[in-house]
Formats: C-alpha cells, structure tokens, sequence
C-alpha cells in the first residue's frame, strides 16, 4: 500500500527544485527474510533484510536504525534501501 508520508516526502523534494522524483509501488512477495552479517564497531551484527532468489537485497530503515543505533530523525518508517536495483518485475505502479 502506498503510504502518504512517500508522496508527501516526493513532493516537497520537487517543491524544492529536485527533478525526476517519483514513488514506486513494489509488490515484495519475491522477497523472503534472511540475516545479513555485517561488522560496525568491530562487532558482527546480524541485520535481518529481505532478498529475492537472485539476491537482491532490501534492508528496512527500522533494522538500520535498531541495529546499527541510527538516530531515528534521520528516516522515515516507511523507507527501505535497496542494494544495486530493485528488479522491474517487483515494480507494479509509478507516482509521478
């Protein structure tokens, strides 16, 4: 479901002179949950993400936040980072 915080973040970006700004909605049910080691503050950390079978990878900003202690002004709950792309099969609708 698309969240009015994405579209209202979208379109103060554009009020603000950014361009090619849209909102894509992504149909997630190619991803499955996985524990992704990484290492911060020469600790191992297990930060849970969620990956398709070719590994693409998206970490929720609230695993960020939680595991890697991110302050939580600086995202929005509602934010995901994909790492390298999103695949255009998992892309079901843009908001321009």
């Amino acid at each position: 479901m698309m969240t009015d915080d994405a579209l209202k973040r979208a379109q103060l970006l554009i009020k603000n002179g950014f361009q090619d700004v849209f909102v894509a909605k992504i149909t997630p049910s190619a991803l499955r949950p996985v524990n992704l080691t990484i290492h911060f503050d020469n600790e191992a950390v297990q930060l849970p993400v969620w990956q398709t079978k070719e590994k693409d990878t998206f970490i929720p900003t609230s695993s960020i936040r939680r595991h890697l202690r991110v302050n939580h002004a600086i995202s929005q709950l509602s934010e995901w980072f994909a790492v390298e792309d999103i695949p255009r099969s998992m892309i079901t609708m843009i908001y321009r």
